[in-house]
């Protein structure tokens, strides 16, 4: 299914013809659902390495993924050893101690204070060492999606041949998923309602779709644990 497919689905749902919702929001509708089917799918894990600095405890992480697992790179190590995260509160004030982290705290404000539009990982420790590839990030994937109001009429077809990422038997729940979203929006208790009503079954669905066997299941003896 491409964008195009889904606008057509969406605006027979919610009986509008482009004057009541333009294309950006059911684009943005579009994004969450998209994300929502990855997060109940499994999705796709990045692992990002970043380098270590002597006494910096704080490191910005540029990604508009969802950060899973921090993992260190012990010196003179192939192996990496997973970081357990903590609340912010928890992390010190003082690093006079120096030495590799062993937990981490993820926030959107430096030591400064200030807030930003980038997460931040501060870690319970310095590092007494600057060395290359010694933590790693593994980030799970999202789906992001522009639209405009030129998306279906663009001579070129801008963004409605856009495929969007996620298998068929997933196409008609993502439908209704937006389509639902669209009408919560109204000021109308009863529509209001049934736009609730609509993104709970979708998701339902989702959930229930998602599941996906171990090959094992089919090769092996049946209800063999994985591998």
């Amino acid at each position: 299914m491409n964008f195009s497919d889904l606008l057509t689905n969406v605006r027979r749902i919610i009986e509008d013809d482009g004057l009541r919702w333009s294309d950006t929001p059911i684009a943005e509708y579009l994004v969450e659902g998209v994300n929502e089917i990855f997060r109940k799918t499994g999705g796709v894990t990045d692992t990002i390495p970043f380098n270590f600095a002597q006494g910096t405890s704080e490191y910005e992480i540029t990604t508009d993924g969802r950060i899973t697992t921090v993992k260190v790179l012990p010196e003179n190590s192939v192996t990496p050893v997973t970081l357990n995260q903590i609340q912010v509160e928890e992390i010190p004030v003082d690093f006079t101690d120096q030495a590799d982290p062993t937990a981490y705290a993820l926030s959107q404000v430096d030591t400064a204070g200030t807030l930003g539009s980038t997460q931040m990982i501060l870690f319970n420790k310095a590092p007494a060492r600057t060395a290359t590839g010694a933590f790693f990030v593994d980030v799970s994937r999202e789906w992001s999606f522009t639209s405009d109001a030129v998306a279906t009429t663009s001579p070129d077809g801008g963004q409605a041949g856009t495929t969007i990422p996620v298998l068929p038997k997933f196409d008609r729940h993502l439908t209704n998923f937006v389509a639902g979203s669209l009408l919560t929006e109204l000021n109308d208790n009863q529509l209001a309602q049934r736009g609730l009503n609509m993104v709970e079954i979708a998701k339902k669905y989702i959930s229930d779709r998602a599941y996906v066997d171990s090959i094992s299941h089919f090769t092996y003896t049946p209800r063999r644990p994985f591998p």
